[in-house]
């Protein structure tokens, strides 16, 4: 399952750089400017490299355990040790966007680069060199704002604070639960893509240590409890109930339905637009979902009456489901 990373722009000054893609593979004193993929494309202007540091650390990914601020750069604060106890964040000095490095079709004798025009980056992470999950090797999979496409210093959260608004990954802490006491390499690989295109070499690398010294656990730091409910109805949510109950089994989801919550304060009303007779009420609630494989979630689902023209329906339907959370398991 992928997850997104929310990263931040950094604000720095304004600095283009331009070559010919062709040029900077045959001299490497141009791997800090920008590229030209084609004679008929011409390349996104970028801010370039910004500051000494980012030339330093270009084509690089340095990591923290306290978030990285936006226009502040305290090499004091890099680090490539970490422990279960530490959060961690990124930052990703690129030598140009993520707009600007090249993509290739993913068949065979797709030789021709491409403009990433959708502005795409993941990150391939390998755990002492087994690709993260084992069948998946993409991982933060995000796309830059209209904000972010001329930016070439990037930086977001691997493991954030739990009590913070990103969302942690459950897969990646069982994956670092299931860890042995020791000293492990953690390596990371971003990449851009661009619909059925791919980036062939990274844009920025860098690995650290994480070093485990007993049974550690790394958890979510969110429960069903953290989530509120709006309005109070018992007998309408205990019918939500035992509709998601019925919903699991159906489509087999090998769960438990552990809770129902109204998110809504009051039904929403939907209108004919031109008549304005009522057809439908609403309501979304949040779902409490126990996998039997210890993987717990809270979905948002949307519950509808119809509207004869005289009354709501008794019949209670549902849609399949929006987007889910994963959560500690209580």
């Amino acid at each position: 399952m992928k997850k997104s990373l929310k990263f931040v722009p950094v604000l720095l000054s304004l600095f283009f750089l331009t070559s010919n893609f062709c040029d900077a593979q045959k001299n490497k004193k141009s791997e800090f400017k920008l590229t030209k993929y084609n004679k008929s494309t011409e390349n996104y202007q970028d801010k370039g490299i910004t500051s000494v540091t980012h030339e330093k650390y270009v084509r690089k990914l340095v990591f923290s355990s306290v978030p990285f601020e936006n226009g502040v750069e305290n090499e004091s604060e890099f680090k490539n040790k970490f422990t279960p106890g530490d959060n961690i964040y990124i930052r990703a000095y690129m030598p140009h966007s993520v707009m600007n490095h090249p993509v290739f079709a993913y068949q065979k004798g797709g030789e021709s680069p491409k403009k990433n025009i959708y502005g795409e980056y993941y990150y391939k992470v390998t755990i002492n060199g087994v690709p993260l999950f084992h069948d998946k090797y993409e991982f933060g999979d995000d796309q830059v704002s209209s904000e972010q496409e001329a930016l070439t210093v990037l930086s977001g959260a691997f493991i954030p604070d739990a009590s913070s608004n990103v969302e942690r990954d459950k897969y990646l802490l069982d994956a670092l639960n299931n860890l042995d006491p020791g000293d492990h390499v953690i390596k990371l690989e971003m990449h851009t893509s661009s619909g059925g295109y791919d980036s062939r070499e990274p844009l920025c690398k860098g690995e650290f240590i994480y070093k485990k010294t007993g049974n550690e656990e790394l958890s979510i730091g969110k429960t069903w409890s953290d989530f509120s409910a709006g309005m109070q109805d018992q007998k309408l949510e205990a019918h939500m109930l035992e509709l998601m109950k019925k919903f699991s089994v159906r489509e087999g989801w090998n769960a438990e339905i552990g809770g129902v919550k109204i998110v809504d304060n009051i039904w929403n009303i939907e209108r004919n637009e031109i008549t304005g007779i009522i057809l439908n009420r609403w309501v979304a609630a949040t779902v409490y979902i126990k996998y039997n494989n210890g993987v717990c979630q809270v979905r948002r689902f949307i519950f509808e009456q119809s509207h004869d023209g005289s009354g709501f329906s008794n019949y209670l339907s549902h849609n399949a489901g929006g987007r889910f959370e994963e959560v500690d398991c209580d």
